[in-house]
């Protein structure tokens, strides 16, 4: 014979536990009977010593089951039927003296209680703001901070595509270089894609094809460049620079109108008069205001201007057409990138008033660093407005008279040229009404 294995299978293992578990327990159930009979108090149950039924093989009841003879309540009587919901109830059944008498009950009125709806609409009702109803405008407001990016949203299509036809590029290109305004020539092309484009055209300096230079930021090229090593290339940058600098100088000395500004409005400088010369030679002989190392080493600061000056290059504002779909409307969008002068916007928006049939919205992109351009411009107007009534305070009427000849219309001109502080103000939104021809923001 083989020897006997060692090993166990799990069943047998498991046989051997529960006859071991039954065998504990009979045992324990014959040990009851030796035990000195006590007699059952009331939280105490009925043991059952019959053990007839687990020899004849009865099936053995349930230890968990209810008593139906327990589930039976005893009924009271008429005299001792009590109110569930009332307390003496509960001091009747725990055989206690009620404490608390009723009291006849009383008409409640539900609007003074202290729940959330009442004081919910109470506070509503003391509280209630009636709406503000929407200011209208006839004109846009001035903002002289530079924009990065202009964005124009409207539900139906725009009188212009970016593909412009010969003519209509041509047309725009003269009446912009020119300072015409084309919506009354007789020889230029007059439709909207045509003073689309003239809308959309700058003055730069310098220009330099492999840098974007504005807005400058240092992670869009690459850290090296090669001008930063070579002393020629720098010294002829910076004499044409210099003498766009001076041009436009000269152009701005004649319109009245100088400012340097470094970064927020705390560092913000405005110089007039006497002292605008002096101001233009500093910058001039300023060596720092070139930088020596980075990506934009060697490169003077960027120049712009709606009008010609020496050296500038005539450039365009990147355009992008697309269509929008939110919340099952479909919108056409415009999105215009570049240096977005305040000349620049309202000009467009001319064009977009004569040329759209439904109405629109602008979004803006500011130049952070030209911010305090609006902060400081507003300071000014309030301050050339409390000296209106001083004899021979004529600044605005001179500023007018001198800018007639820059290109700009009759109407834009007015706007600008305003002694109201109120006209200036920083814009980052704009919304048309083509019924009743007036901008909200």
């Amino acid at each position: 014979m083989e020897p006997t294995s060692p090993w166990k299978r799990p069943n047998d293992v498991m046989k051997l536990h529960k006859m071991k578990k039954r065998k504990i327990a009979l045992q324990e159930r014959m040990k009851q009977p030796s035990q000195p009979a006590a007699e059952p108090s009331s939280s105490q149950k009925h043991v059952d010593l019959d053990f007839s039924r687990i020899l004849e093989g009865e099936k053995r009841k349930n230890p968990f089951s209810k008593n139906k003879q327990q589930e039976k309540k005893p009924k009271l009587g008429v005299d001792d039927q009590l109110d569930e919901s009332n307390d003496k109830t509960l001091y009747a059944l725990l055989n206690l003296p009620a404490k608390v008498q009723e009291k006849p009950a009383k008409d409640v009125d539900t609007e003074k209680l202290s729940t959330f709806s009442n004081l919910l609409q109470k506070f509503t009702a003391e509280h209630s703001v009636e709406p503000i109803p929407e200011k209208k405008y006839k004109h846009i407001p001035i903002d002289w901070a530079l924009k990065t990016k202009l964005r124009l949203m409207s539900p139906k299509p725009f009188a212009w595509t970016s593909k412009l036809k010969a003519s209509e590029e041509a047309s725009g290109i003269t009446g912009f270089v020119r300072c015409l305004d084309t919506t009354t020539s007789p020889t230029l092309d007059t439709s909207p894609r045509a003073r689309f484009h003239q809308a959309c055209l700058y003055w730069q300096h310098p220009h330099l094809p492999w840098l974007d230079l504005y807005p400058r930021s240092s992670g869009k090229v690459a850290a090296t460049s090669f001008m930063a090593t070579n002393e020629d290339v720098k010294q002829a940058i910076y004499r044409e620079w210099t003498e766009s600098f001076r041009s436009l100088f000269q152009a701005r000395i004649t319109h009245s109108a100088e400012s340097s500004v470094d970064s927020a409005a705390e560092s913000l400088v405005f110089v007039r008069g006497a002292d605008a010369q002096a101001l233009f030679n500093f910058l001039l002989n300023c060596k720092s205001i070139v930088s020596p190392t980075g990506p934009f080493a060697g490169v003077p600061p960027t120049l712009l201007s709606p009008t010609a000056f020496h050296g500038g290059t005539l450039q365009s504002l990147k355009v992008r057409e697309n269509t929008i779909h939110s919340d099952s409307n479909k919108y056409y969008s415009i999105e215009l990138r570049g240096p977005i002068l305040p000349t620049t916007v309202h000009t467009l928006f001319n064009v977009l008033k004569t040329s759209s049939s439904a109405q629109f919205s602008a979004t803006f992109a500011h130049h952070q660093p030209t911010l305090a351009f609006s902060w400081a411009a507003r300071n000014i107007a309030e301050d050339e407005s409390s000296k209106e009534n001083e004899p021979n305070h004529f600044t605005k009427a001179f500023n007018k008279e001198n800018l007639s000849d820059c290109g700009i219309s009759e109407e834009m001109l007015q706007h600008f040229c305003s002694s109201d502080p109120n006209v200036v103000k920083p814009l980052d939104c704009v919304k048309y009404n083509t019924e009743d021809d007036t901008y909200m923001w």
